[in-house]
């Protein structure tokens, strides 16, 4: 594919005149792609074209054949130094977390919302996990031909939350073996994550306890604290997270983890908000995999990656060009809830529920909402369902949706 062994060949070129530092790639990369134009010569079609036709004696070694980052991920272009790939995204988007490479991303087709993150570690547990604050500091949107360098470690902490389909993302890296750093995961309120791999005990002991989950074993819960409070806490919390993303019922993972580390309380406290935490996430990704419209979208990413009112009405106003972001807010979600035969959103948004959401929205106090509604429907209607307004309120506060961004201040902030 000729755009992308030019844009390769310069690459090369520019990074051998500066030695092949590794310092340098990130910096070389981005220079790259923004001088290349990709946006402007290649679409997402050109490249599934290219794999149809590139015959198997012709397609570069696949870094990624199960697609484990990408739907698909395609290698375009790979040499000793550095490699090129597509990722195509539909209803996938990425975790919050760090590279153990060097390189940088282009947006080929459609457009992300691009959060980075500070981690401030408290702890180390072991080699691979480490306990601190995670705290979102920038949020923009990657508009297609928007160029951004990736760095090793924690100086590039971000996520991506792809708004079109498709979405297509050109990245030019180092193998992570050359830069030999850590790709860590980060979940809030603040733990970071690279699990040890080829461990031959624990990933057998932890298949074994999945499929006793999915044979509906009763002993299943007993089992699975008890290899717990065996366990050094590195390798408990790895186990614990496979344990998250395979137990179905949350009441039951909830009494494993806290049987299971019952000699390190405050730790389980912890790991308790940590699930919760990423249980909303996870239901956020999941409704988000049921909206096509990217406007609907935006919301939804802002919604899980933003938890400060003021940063989501300024960034709806600047998408919307409304001078009322909290009214295109309401308007949105009037949209969602009409598509949302399944319930996922966890709330029907009637005009009741949006007149109360406006007025929280506003940055008024339950009480304070009710009083402005009375302008609207009158003392007597709002005094005579004054409760059922004020459950509503602490219903919305405490949602999965908007908890972030309206219920108290975290206790880790």
């Amino acid at each position: 594919m000729r755009p992308i062994s030019e844009l390769a060949d310069a690459i090369h070129q520019q990074w051998k005149e500066r030695n092949y530092a590794l310092e340098v790639f990130p910096e070389v990369a981005a220079e790259g792609l923004t001088r290349a134009c990709l946006p402007e010569q290649l679409k997402p079609r050109d490249i599934l074209d290219w794999l149809e036709n590139v015959g198997e004696n012709y397609l570069p070694r696949q870094a990624d054949l199960s697609n484990s980052f990408g739907e698909p991920a395609v290698t375009l272009w790979r040499g000793e130094r550095f490699f090129v790939d597509a990722l195509f995204w539909t209803t996938g988007t990425t975790s919050i977390h760090q590279h153990g490479f060097l390189g940088a991303f282009q947006v080929l087709a459609g457009s992300s919302l691009h959060t980075e993150f500070d981690f401030e570690t408290h702890e180390s547990i072991g080699s691979f996990i480490r306990k601190g604050a995670l705290n979102a500091r920038a949020v923009r949107v990657l508009e297609r031909g928007a160029v951004h360098p990736i760095h090793t470690g924690d100086k590039l902490i971000h996520s991506l939350f792809h708004l079109d389909v498709p979405s297509v993302t050109i990245v030019v890296r180092t193998p992570s073996a050359q830069v030999g750093t850590p790709q860590f995961n980060y979940h809030r309120p603040g733990i970071a994550i690279s699990p040890p791999r080829g461990l031959q005990w624990l990933t057998k002991m932890t298949q074994g306890l999945i499929l006793l989950q999915t044979m509906g074993d009763e002993d299943f819960g007993r089992r699975a604290a008890g290899v717990l409070a065996r366990l050094d806490l590195e390798s408990a919390v790895t186990l614990l997270f496979e344990l998250f993303w395979k137990t179905r019922d949350g009441a039951r993972f909830q009494e494993i983890l806290r049987n299971g580390l019952a000699a390190h309380r405050p730790l389980a406290s912890f790991l308790e908000e940590v699930f919760l935490c990423l249980r909303r996430d996870t239901s956020i990704t999941t409704m988000r995999s049921k909206v096509l419209n990217p406007d609907h979208r935006f919301l939804l990413a802002l919604l899980l990656n933003v938890d400060r009112r003021e940063t989501v009405l300024e960034l709806v106003r600047q998408r919307t060009r409304s001078p009322e972001p909290v009214l295109a807010i309401c308007d949105m979600l009037r949209e969602l809830s009409e598509g949302d035969s399944q319930g996922s959103l966890g709330v029907t948004f009637d005009e009741t529920t949006l007149a109360v959401l406006e007025q929280l929205l506003r940055g008024r106090s339950p009480a304070e909402a009710l009083h402005a509604l009375e302008h609207t429907y009158g003392p007597e209607a709002v005094a005579s369902s004054r409760e059922d307004l004020l459950a509503l309120c602490e219903a919305l506060r405490t949602s999965t949706l908007f908890g972030r961004l309206l219920g108290p201040a975290p206790s880790y902030r």
